[in-house]
């Protein structure tokens, strides 16, 4: 996590020094909007269980859940644990 902060911020400073690219394949050509980057990243009204919280969810939890709750947990679960993609293994059991 760290690196991606550090590589970040050297691409992309937060100070307002104007650096001029020396090639067209330079990645400070780049400018990102860190208002709008800060809209996107901002914590929406979670109904159900909130992003992160899925992965502590116990056994006891899933009984007291809604149906909304039950299907954000279900949606996380598929897309984090479920492979639908074809087995590399040609056995059969």
């Amino acid at each position: 996590m760290c690196l991606i902060v550090v590589a970040t911020k050297l691409c992309q400073p937060f100070d307002d020094i104007e650096r001029h690219p020396t090639d067209d394949a330079d990645p400070t050509i780049v400018k990102i909007d860190w208002a709008k980057w800060g809209e996107v990243m901002a914590e929406e009204e979670v109904v159900g269980i909130r992003r992160g919280e899925e992965v502590r969810v116990t056994d006891e939890d899933v009984f007291g859940m809604s149906e909304v709750e039950m299907d954000g947990y279900l949606d996380w679960f598929q897309r984090t644990w479920v492979d639908d993609r074809p087995a590399k293994s040609k056995l059969t059991f």
